[in-house]
């Protein structure tokens, strides 16, 4: 099987999508509920005063802003110093979004948001009309080959998971947008262009 037919085959299995509706209010186990497989993009310590959840995709314009502008700059100021634990979400919105979320399972605990950021930094070469070459050769460098990833892609276990925290995401937590940001609970979006909108959103729920 290629990687190719691989990620048709994520698409296949993905439920269609569905319309999402207007953010209601969740319990905190329904917001610390990570999917089948659990959450393994997580950032900083678990005492940590602040909990960020991000619910991004892949394709997303102003998920690809946040972590390539102001990502490296919370990383230095909030989450290095123990004062904020950030958790990164799959919530797809797109067969592609889907097909890379698996591949970046299959890089592993360890290297998984560095994958993220990789791909993010690296968004204009994989984000065509043609983006298994580019994918194949990122992944390749963060141990995965292209074998590998063609296992990945069709892997039910995985897409299973992917499949079901989107399901999760629109019918349970009613997310309406991605980047979907939580702060200790609290949807607070501002798209976080800048650290001071960050600043901003840590000083919301630490007072």
């Amino acid at each position: 099987m290629g990687v190719k037919i691989g990620m048709l085959i994520v698409a296949a299995l993905l439920a269609p999508l569905t319309l999402l509706t207007s953010a209601g209010a969740q319990t905190l186990a329904q917001l610390e509920y990570g999917g089948p497989l659990g959450d393994i993009g997580v950032l900083g310590a678990a005492s940590a005063p602040v909990t960020v959840i991000d619910y991004a995709a892949m394709t997303c314009g102003l998920c690809e802003r946040f972590f390539v502008n102001t990502m490296p700059q919370v990383k230095q100021k909030y989450i290095a110093t123990g004062k904020v634990r950030f958790i990164f979400r799959e919530a797809p919105i797109s067969a592609l979004d889907a097909a890379v979320f698996v591949v970046a399972r299959c890089v592993g605990k360890e290297k998984y948001m560095s994958f993220i950021e990789a791909l993010y930094a690296r968004a204009s070469e994989w984000k065509t009309a043609q983006p298994i070459g580019p994918l194949t050769r990122i992944a390749e460098k963060f141990g995965v080959t292209e074998a590998q990833m063609k296992t990945c892609l069709g892997d039910q276990k995985l897409v299973g998971h992917i499949n079901a925290v989107r399901e999760y995401e629109s019918k349970v937590l009613h997310i309406t947008q991605a980047p979907w940001f939580l702060f200790n609970g609290k949807p607070i979006n501002y798209g976080f262009s800048s650290l001071d909108q960050f600043d901003e959103a840590v000083s919301k729920v630490s007072r």
